[in-house]
């Protein structure tokens, strides 16, 4: 693997700075660190319970690329 453009350290900032804007939203279930499409950077990884959601996150934040995953609503078995 190539080295990523940005350190674990810096991509835990932008997620804590993601949480702080976006966090508040119900519709918005989880919030992580992975990688981007393409593998060479680390992204910030989001789970949201409808597409509506994923429509109105942006596609990047503070450097790095925002990954949208839309899985439904959480159930407890």
């Amino acid at each position: 693997m190539s080295e990523l453009k940005h350190s674990m350290a810096q991509a835990t900032e932008i997620q804590r700075a993601f949480q702080e804007k976006f966090g508040a939203d119900e519709e918005l279930l989880g919030i992580g660190i992975g990688l981007n499409a393409a593998g060479d950077d680390l992204a910030i990884n989001v789970l949201v319970k409808k597409p509506e959601t994923a429509s109105q996150l942006p596609t990047e934040f503070k450097g790095l690329d925002v990954v949208v995953d839309v899985v439904g609503a959480n159930t407890a078995y």
